[in-house]
């Protein structure tokens, strides 16, 4: 994932480039479209080798075409590692075999998994089950390695590996409700089934929100003659929206008849989303008001309480 980044994010590189595969990258074998000296294959076509299939000589290839030499690649993948916060992560190879003080965490491949996932150009990518690939010996099939893509509901990626050192790997990813969970498996003897299981977990515990509860104090009326009575929610709102990322506002009625009984309409309280509106439930009083001639004023402040929010750890199963 690093050496994919740290390709695409030179501003030179472009997918229709021809990249001419070196004696040194050919050496390097394994995986994907085992290359020859002197093949010529596009940039992009190398990414599809090395994101879907582990291409270790694609990796080489992409880059020795990007910087030039293995080295200067490698430092500029630790500083995009640094900059992403991957901070227990070092390269020495563009390829990720193992060699001596070589190393990354499952939490860093998290991180670098959000990083693919939200860039533009690999995204796409590695959400790719196979392409075709025109090769100089004729047509070639890449196959994603990433088992869950075809078996797992809103699979969108992102990446498998294998080294004796750190066994099978996959940093695996889904998408539910505008929701996306990234999780890592390492040394598994079964990566995908282990990613599956703590996606489930991931997502039975981000499942539908009590966003409001009934009974909740949404707002405060307020009586022109000093008195006021708290309104709260008469019924709860669940939802997909995280209880944090929701504004509440209290509307009072536009008018109110006296006397107000607890448990008496007063207005609503309306739940603002990120991505605009989201429900309105009825407010009721908790207090009765028996003043005859008190009118209401037609102001009242919101109380916007705030949840804290639990991140799912990603251990354990669960259904979603």
């Amino acid at each position: 994932m690093a050496t994919a980044l740290r390709v695409v994010s030179d501003q030179d590189y472009d997918p229709d480039d021809v990249v001419v595969v070196s004696a040194h990258a050919a050496a390097t074998g394994g995986g994907g479209l085992d290359l020859e000296a002197g093949d010529a294959y596009t940039a992009g076509e190398l990414l599809y080798a090395l994101l879907l299939s582990s291409s270790n000589d694609a990796s080489v290839a992409l880059a020795e075409y990007s910087a030039g030499e293995e080295q200067p690649f490698v430092a500029g993948m630790n500083r995009l590692a640094d900059r992403l916060g991957a901070s227990s992560t070092r390269f020495v190879t563009p390829h990720g075999l193992d060699a001596p003080g070589h190393y990354s965490t499952a939490r860093d491949l998290a991180v670098l998994g959000e990083a693919t996932l939200d860039d533009p150009v690999l995204a796409p990518i590695v959400e790719t089950p196979r392409i075709t690939v025109a090769g100089p010996r004729g047509p070639e099939l890449v196959e994603n390695r990433n088992l869950l893509l075809e078996t797992y509901r809103g699979a969108i990626g992102v990446k498998t590996g294998f080294t004796a050192g750190a066994g099978n790997v996959l940093v695996g990813a889904a998408i539910r409700h505008e929701r996306r969970i990234v999780a890592v498996a390492m040394r598994s003897d079964d990566a995908a089934a282990d990613a599956r299981r703590l996606l489930d977990y991931g997502f039975h515990r981000l499942s539908r929100s009590v966003i409001v509860a009934r009974g909740q104090t949404v707002g405060e009326l307020v009586l022109d003659s000093g008195g006021s009575t708290l309104a709260v929610a008469r019924r709860a709102v669940r939802g997909w929206a995280r209880p944090e990322d929701v504004r509440l506002e209290f509307l009072p009625a536009a008018t109110i008849t006296m006397p107000v009984a607890p448990g008496e309409p007063v207005g609503e309280v309306e739940l603002q989303g990120a991505s605009g509106y989201v429900a309105a439930v009825p407010a009721a009083a908790t207090e009765a008001v028996s003043s005859d001639d008190s009118s209401w004023m037609q102001t009242a402040f919101a109380t916007a309480l705030r949840w804290g929010y639990e991140t799912a750890a990603m251990a354990g199963a669960g259904e979603p």
